[in-house]
């Protein structure tokens, strides 16, 4: 045989592996497209198109060259020129697999110290005490965000006696308890508030832009244990106990951005409601754990009601974006609505 031939039929075994090869990753695209649409678990819609887009490539290539695929006659500047061709797409797709971001696991809390300063200023005669913190982060872009947090001090205290002055009795409820640490607070926090909105005028931010940037916000800042009991050896640290119902109010959390999981979703409850979003809070026993919800077009996990998907924020940890809800969280049935704004909207 000659020197040729076997270097041609080399070649020919060389693209019937390229093919096989681009048709398993067709085939495994495929499935993933039908998983993702149908647990909604792909937050990234440009991803998914561009699966899309692939695996209907792959499909269209194998087709329309079947006849050659299966031929043994093919031309050896044809089995180069393929290879090529085919080598070239199985590394584009590698390059993309590789650079998608999988969604951040809640992990162990980050402990840092944060800077909050009580400052006592005079003017005209007039003493103002108020905290303030300098707040730095990324939103679920990377870009990043300075702003300061600034709280009045009487509206601390006002926010810390109400929350103190709540009385619980037989039949209480989450719902209630929270509605009534944001009614309270949501004028004392309302300078907050005018920050977050300024801000948004200024960069000219989308509605959605200005709802993650006020949730990844309260996702940097670092994570404290907030207990109606007395801490004990075995809780995670730092640890703050014999604190009522076991959170703080908004304005409270701002003064010292010391919180936990309900601690930041009454805040952010507050703030989103504030500029009129339709959210939700959602609590588990099961889990132990509180989350936000948002009626906002989105993608991932969600729990309905009233016929509106209320996209699941985790808020205790940086960067999860809108729709993500950890996988030993991800049972629904496990999850209730405590509270709601502008629901029925």
């Amino acid at each position: 045989m000659k020197f040729k031939e076997i270097i041609r039929n080399y070649l020919q075994l060389l693209y019937h592996l390229l093919v096989g090869a681009i048709l398993i990753i067709a085939v495994l695209l495929t499935l993933v497209i039908i998983l993702s649409v149908a647990f909604d678990s792909i937050t990234n819609r440009p991803i998914l198109v561009l699966m899309i887009g692939l695996a209907a490539a792959i499909f269209v290539y194998v087709w329309s060259n079947r006849e050659k695929i299966y031929g043994h006659k093919n031309s050896f500047r044809f089995l180069l020129f393929e290879i090529f061709k085919l080598g070239f797409a199985i590394l584009f797709f590698c390059a993309i697999a590789l650079s998608v971001k999988k969604a951040p696991k809640p992990s162990k809390p980050r402990i840092v110290d944060e800077s909050v300063v009580l400052y006592t200023d005079s003017i005209d005669g007039e003493v103002e005490k108020y905290y303030l913190s300098t707040q730095n982060w990324r939103d679920f872009s990377r870009k990043p965000h300075s702003l300061p947090f600034k709280i009045n001090f009487d509206n601390v205290e006002l926010s810390t006696r109400n929350r103190k002055n709540y009385k619980v009795s037989f039949g209480f409820k989450w719902g209630d308890f929270y509605q009534q640490l944001c009614g309270n607070d949501q004028v004392l926090i309302n300078e907050l508030a005018e920050t977050f909105y300024a801000y948004q005028q200024q960069e000219k931010l989308s509605r959605r832009d200005f709802a993650e940037l006020m949730i990844s916000a309260i996702q940097d800042i670092p994570y404290n244990l907030i207990l109606s009991r007395a801490c004990d050896s075995l809780d995670i640290k730092p640890c703050y106990g014999n604190i009522k119902l076991g959170l703080y109010a908004p304005a409270e959390f701002i003064s010292h951005l010391r919180g936990d999981c309900d601690t930041r979703t009454v805040l952010l409850f507050t703030l989103l409601s504030r500029f009129n979003y339709d959210i939700a809070i959602l609590n588990s026993q099961a889990y132990k754990h509180s989350i936000l919800g948002i009626h906002i077009p989105a993608t991932g996990k969600f729990k309905s009601i009233n016929n509106k998907r209320y996209y699941f924020v985790e808020t205790t940890t940086r960067g999860c974006p809108i729709g993500y809800l950890h996988p030993e969280w991800s049972d629904i049935k496990k999850w209730d609505f405590e509270l709601l704004f502008n629901a029925k909207s």
